[in-house]
């Protein structure tokens, strides 16, 4: 019953609050109310824990408005929540044991929404990874 260690009385009360909370951060964050009218949403509360509260929203504004733009992307088409990268030195192949070749492998995770993330698995040369990055860089 986590409600009861906030000091709620009914589940439902804890829910209304983080679903006020979170309102109440995404208009700071999209530019719709200000700091201080921030702050007074949190009058009732003791001014260090006041201030504390602000300087934690205030200092990850950025990071609320990445997930903000993330979700309202992610609602319309498939998004990259993550990726990861290595780099694979080939020493052969099957028609020759000269043959020697720099891959990169790249995993992208994507997801639409709150599915589940699917991975995206693609290997390319120092050539097509250079035009992947041109081409990022271009769309930045």
């Amino acid at each position: 019953k986590e409600w009861r260690n906030f000091g709620f009385s009914h589940q439902d009360e804890l829910n209304l609050a983080r679903k006020s909370l979170i309102n109440i951060i995404s208009q700071y964050t999209c530019g719709e109310i200000d700091e201080k009218t921030l702050k007074s949403f949190f009058s009732y509360l003791h001014p260090d824990l006041q201030e504390r509260a602000m300087g934690i929203i205030v200092s990850r504004r950025e990071e609320f408005l990445r997930h903000l733009a993330f979700a309202r992307i992610s609602t319309h088409q498939k998004a990259m929540k993550s990726f990861d990268w290595d780099v694979k030195w080939i020493l052969g192949s099957s028609s020759s044991s000269t043959v020697q070749k720099l891959i990169t492998s790249l995993t992208l995770s994507c997801r639409r929404g709150r599915e589940t993330p699917e991975d995206l698995h693609v290997e390319m040369d120092r050539e097509h990874l250079d035009k992947l990055i041109v081409a990022l860089e271009r769309h930045e």
